[in-house]
Formats: C-alpha cells, sequence, structure tokens
C-alpha cells in the first residue's frame, strides 16, 4: 500500500511536536497546526523528561494483531511556514535523525491514518478526510528497558 502524498505534509505528534508545546531545548520549530487532536496509535509511550519516547506496534498497526497498548498523537499539519522537505529537514534536526551517522535516537516513518481511533474509543477514529492519507511519525529506537512508560499513553498529562 502506498501512500498517497508523497511527502506527506502530515505528522503524527506524541509530545514536543504537537502544537503550541514548546520545544525541549531553544530550537525554532517549523509551524504546525492540530487536524485531529487525541488519535491513539498502536504502542507505548515513555517518559524521558524533557520528552516522549514512542515505540510502535506495527504488528498491531498492520492489523496483524489485535491492539494491547496504545499512546496518543495529535494529527498536525506542517509545510505552512516553509516547504515540507525543508520542514522535514528541521523536524530530523532536532529528533537527531541523521540516515549518514548512526546510531539515530529516532527515525521517522510514514504509516497509515486508516484505523487509528479516537481517544474517547469513537468509530470516527482519524475522521473521513484523512481517511486514505499518510502520516509521518518518529519511532524511539533507543533500548527500553528501565524507561518510565506513560501508563494513560497521554505524554501531556503525565
Amino acid at each position: 500500500m502506498a501512500p498517497i502524498m508523497d511527502p506527506s505534509d502530515l505528522m503524527l505528534a506524541y509530545g514536543t511536536l504537537r502544537a503550541g508545546v514548546p520545544p525541549y531545548e531553544e530550537f525554532e520549530l517549523p509551524a504546525r497546526e492540530t487536524v485531529r487532536a487525541g488519535v491513539r496509535v498502536p504502542g507505548w509511550l515513555f517518559d524521558l523528561g524533557a520528552y516522549p519516547a514512542a515505540r510502535l506496534d506495527l504488528a498491531a498497526l498492520r492489523g496483524e494483531r489485535p491492539v494491547t497498548a496504545t499512546f496518543v498523537a495529535d494529527v498536525v499539519r506542517f509545510g505552512l511556514d516553509r516547504p515540507v522537505a525543508e520542514a522535514l529537514a528541521t523536524f530530523d534536526e532536532y529528533e537527531d535523525v541523521d540516515p549518514v551517522s548512526l546510531p539515530d535516537i529516532y527515525r521517522r516513518l510514514l504509516i497509515p491514518l486508516a484505523g487509528l481511533v479516537g481517544v474517547a474509543g469513537d468509530s470516527a477514529g482519524v475522521g473521513p478526510e484523512l481517511v486514505g492519507r499518510w502520516a509521518w511519525i518518529y519511532e524511539w529506537l533507543g533500548p527500553t528497558d528501565g524507561l518510565l512508560a506513560v501508563p494513560t499513553g497521554d505524554w501531556l498529562t503525565r
């Protein structure tokens, strides 16, 4: 299944990339607007103090097994104040994503929005205007042993 738009101008933001949330360090992030707040993404969220770390449950996301854990993210649109590719490069720098030098802390993935549900479990999910759309998300690549899990899955209410 290929994304409809490449590159997408949508992101699933679960921490300091949520619209209106200040960055964890002085950094001029691209402008973002919330398209849909409070979407549940299959996976786990960890509190690293100044920022969160999300580990996706890719098998559940693909429908290969039931969803057993989720975290909260907002669907945000970016590319408002600069071209999408330039905005993505800035987000990658902020998230320490560098395809040339390893190890990275995060990786950026493009995932389908279809099938994600709202925080209250509403059947509307991400909304009809987003069905068929894909969004970028940053996934934590580091070890999770010993990290503090966010029980609610919502970093802003930890």
